[in-house]
């Protein structure tokens, strides 16, 4: 089968865009790696479209150290947004969040984090992962903010898988391998408990 990203909600697109390009109309330090593929001139003003792709929206979900404690994870997740990657050349140089505020979509957050490119490696390696190849599984993004957890979830309709972008607890659990939820609850209980992070999220 496969893996996808969801039908963006609507107007998602255009407030991402538009996020973009007001960031950099004001020479934002957050949107560096794109000021030299944007064109501003009298006629018109864009993106170089040869040079820069979007991927599918995918929904933001975050959860609390203390639903963790209680055993839940993915059932406790709160959707906070929709993430899109931008790629150049096939390399992820920022992601950008758009979220709903008072019923209107608008540009949220822009990172060039460091794990951009692991998630891309995440999302390669789950597409081949033999649990992925009979069923179809929606591509969430996963967060945990007070450890610093970030992860790929896929949601299926009989199974959900996490997949890290790095490495859990000194290589315990590794990055860019489906796992199962109570097995990442474990870890990440663990990682709690010895009161250590994980680096920030892209």
């Amino acid at each position: 089968m496969s893996l996808s990203f969801i039908n963006e909600p609507e107007g998602a697109m255009d407030a991402l865009l538009s996020g973009l390009i007001i960031a950099v109309d004001q020479r934002s330090p957050s949107v560096s790696s794109l000021l030299d593929l944007y064109v501003n001139t009298d006629e018109h003003s864009s993106f170089e479209d040869t040079e820069i792709e979007v991927t599918g929206a995918h929904p933001v979900f975050t959860v609390h150290t203390d639903d963790i404690g209680s055993g839940s994870l993915l059932d406790s997740a709160q959707l906070v947004g929709w993430r899109y990657l931008i790629l150049k050349e096939d390399k992820a140089i920022l992601s950008a969040t758009v979220v709903e505020t008072d019923g209107k979509m608008e540009l949220g957050s822009i990172n060039q984090g460091r794990l951009l490119n692991p998630m891309l490696t995440s999302l390669k390696s789950a597409e081949e992962a033999e649990e992925t190849q009979h069923e179809h599984f929606e591509i969430r993004y996963i967060e945990l903010r007070q450890l610093h957890f970030s992860a790929i979830w896929l949601h299926g309709g009989s199974a959900d898988y996490i997949v890290p972008i790095e490495d859990i607890h000194s290589e315990q659990m590794h990055a860019h391998t489906l796992q199962a939820e109570q097995d990442v609850i474990g870890i990440l209980v663990k990682q709690q408990l010895l009161g250590s992070e994980f680096p920030e999220p892209p």
